[in-house]
């Protein structure tokens, strides 16, 4: 049994309380319009039974991360090194995401190219979440270190921390256009790959295009590797489009679109 403690805080002093807090992406789209304007505040006013009502000040600063960001932001986004006060030289070997492609964000590019390296065979999706690695993952993706995140986490980890990162972004990857032009167009070709990377290449943005053939390169793998894994072409269709899933025909198309592009890689579907 645990006995409260009660504090008595002097009349007239103040006592200013300071907290951490990890806020879902749902609550980051809430609040958009807030953390451009700045600083985040409220009041709360505590009513006290039989006596005086408090207002106490509350104020928040968002810490922006890789996660909840824009593709733009994470494309600029650069790991913080260290400087040796002394100058060794350039001795070291190139980094893996020296490699990236330019219009891909490297936190993006690590992280599929650390499940490319471990494959699909390793990739177990019965394997339970774990914050603590999660929370593991996401300082190396914002510090740079490690480079190489295949040895940092399990395959389910670090493919669950792919799926969180693109489920964060502020807009999908495959944008739906104005009046949804982009996806009607593409449910119009759901079965013909050739018109579907058409659409991609002339409608979205460049990183967007290149984040999309880069995930559909690693599912192409993925699903020539382990079959069942293309049970998952449901989940990444939500993740990618970001549409209603409450709407079953139109959620089975956009899997349909999913697996014709995965199915054709775009430099063989346009020939």
């Amino acid at each position: 049994m645990v006995t409260p403690t009660h504090y008595q805080i002097p009349q007239g002093s103040s006592m200013e309380i300071s907290l951490t807090v990890s806020i879902s992406t749902d609550i980051v789209r809430r609040i958009q319009d807030l953390i451009r304007n700045g600083q985040l505040q409220e009041i709360l006013v505590l009513h006290l039974e039989n006596g005086r009502d408090y207002f106490i000040p509350i104020t928040a600063v968002y810490n922006n991360s890789c996660f909840g960001s824009t593709l733009e932001k994470l494309l600029s986004m650069r790991p913080k090194k260290e400087v040796n006060l002394i100058d060794f030289g350039d001795f070291s070997e190139n980094s893996l995401s020296d490699n990236c492609p330019p219009n891909v964000p490297r936190v993006i590019y690590r992280l599929v190219m650390a499940l490319r390296t471990r494959g699909a065979v390793q990739l177990n999706i019965e394997e339970e979440q774990d914050n603590e690695v999660f929370n593991r993952i996401r300082s190396a993706l914002e510090s740079g270190q490690p480079d190489d995140l295949s040895q940092l986490a399990s395959s389910y980890m670090l493919y669950s921390a792919l799926i969180r990162l693109l489920d964060s972004l502020d807009e999908p990857i495959i944008l739906e256009g104005m009046f949804k032009i982009i996806h009607k167009e593409m449910i119009k070709y759901r079965t013909d790959a050739r018109q579907l990377w058409t659409v991609v290449r002339s409608s979205l943005p460049k990183q967007n295009q290149a984040v999309l053939e880069l995930i559909c390169l690693m599912l192409r793998e993925f699903f020539s590797q382990k079959y069942e894994l293309k049970d998952q072409l449901s989940l990444w269709a939500t993740v990618l489009f970001r549409h209603d899933i409450q709407d079953e025909k139109m959620h089975g198309m956009f899997s349909t679109i999913l697996q014709t592009i995965c199915d054709y890689a775009p430099d063989v579907a346009l020939g």
